[in-house]
C-alpha cells in the first residue's frame, strides 16, 4: 500500500463519511478490529461499528462538516488537521444544546495495514470547543495572564 493509497482511505473517511453521511465507508475503510484512541470518547466498540458510534455521537451533539483539512503522509501513517463547523444542537458530556455556532480543530492520526485502517488517534480542542457554548469556559480559556508556575522567573 503506498502513502497515497493511504491517504485516499482517509480521505474517504474524512469526506464521505463526515461530509456525506456514508456510513457504508466504515466498512469499506476500516479493519474488522480497528481501535479508536478518542480520550473523550472512551469504550468504544472495536472495528468499524466504533468509527459510527464515534460519528453517531458527534453529529447528533454538533451536526455540520469539516470545512479545512491539512495532511501529513508518511510510510504506514497518515495525519489529518482537520477543521468542523456546525451548531451545538445535541448533549455534548454535560452540556445539552445551546443552538451556538461552534467551530472544531483536530488531528487525526492513523496506521494502516493490509489496505485498510488499523488504529486511529484523535486529539481535538475540547476547551475551545467547549469554551464556545459556555460562557464560564469562554472567560477561563481566554483569561490573560501566564497560568501560576510557568512564568519564567
Amino acid at each position: 500500500m503506498t502513502t497515497r493509497d493511504e491517504r485516499i482511505l482517509l480521505e474517504r473517511y474524512i469526506y464521505d463519511l463526515w461530509n456525506e453521511g456514508d456510513l457504508g465507508v466504515a466498512d469499506e475503510v476500516f479493519a474488522e478490529h480497528h481501535v479508536y484512541d478518542d480520550v473523550h470518547l472512551p469504550g468504544l466498540a472495536r472495528g468499524p461499528e466504533g468509527v459510527r458510534q464515534r460519528f453517531g455521537y458527534y453529529t447528533r451533539a454538533i451536526p455540520g462538516r469539516i470545512v479545512d483539512t491539512d495532511w501529513v503522509v508518511e510510510d504506514g501513517r497518515t495525519t489529518c488537521r482537520w477543521v468542523w463547523e456546525g451548531v451545538h444542537r445535541g448533549a455534548l458530556g454535560i452540556y445539552e444544546p445551546t443552538g451556538k455556532p461552534v467551530v472544531v480543530s483536530g488531528v487525526h492520526l492513523c496506521g494502516f495495514r493490509d489496505g485498510r485502517i488499523q488504529r486511529s488517534w484523535v486529539m481535538w480542542d475540547r476547551l475551545g470547543t467547549l469554551a464556545q457554548i459556555d460562557e464560564a469556559l469562554a472567560w477561563l480559556a481566554m483569561a490573560p495572564g501566564v497560568p501560576a508556575g510557568l512564568d519564567a522567573a
